[in-house]
């Protein structure tokens, strides 16, 4: 009569040890992932928020002259502007759309548009 051991034999101990490794490569493979994702919906957050504080900034003084720039002056760097001003069937309303891009990824940009009435002046007032 033979007796049988109660415990696990080597060769279910190494498959158990490699399916548990096979398990947890997978899931670092994942982290990595969202890690890289949720940096890129940071970033596009940013641009969105960089963008919205040039929209704000160019309605708010209301100069239009300046058609590109960058955030130096707010202490961003890596990020450039470019706004563009276009006449609409409306009289005396326009379309300004602010574009903001990261400098190193060219397709992380976000534009923003508005329209904006600019009356046309017609000499002094009475």
């Amino acid at each position: 009569m033979v007796k049988r051991s109660n415990g696990f034999s080597l060769i279910e101990v190494l498959v158990a040890v490699a399916m548990t490794g096979i398990a947890v490569a997978g899931l670092v493979g994942t982290l990595g992932y969202m890690s890289k994702s949720e940096a890129r919906a940071l970033e596009r957050e940013k641009v969105q928020a960089l963008a919205q504080d040039k929209i704000d900034e160019v309605m708010a003084v209301g100069t239009y002259d300046q058609t590109e720039g960058n955030f130096e002056d707010l202490g961003v760097s890596g990020y450039s502007w470019t706004m563009t001003l276009d006449t609409t069937q409306l009289p005396d309303v326009d379309s300004v759309t602010v574009t903001v891009t990261k400098d190193t990824d060219s397709t992380m940009s976000q534009s923003l548009g508005t329209l904006v009435y600019r009356p046309t002046t017609t000499g002094a007032a009475p």
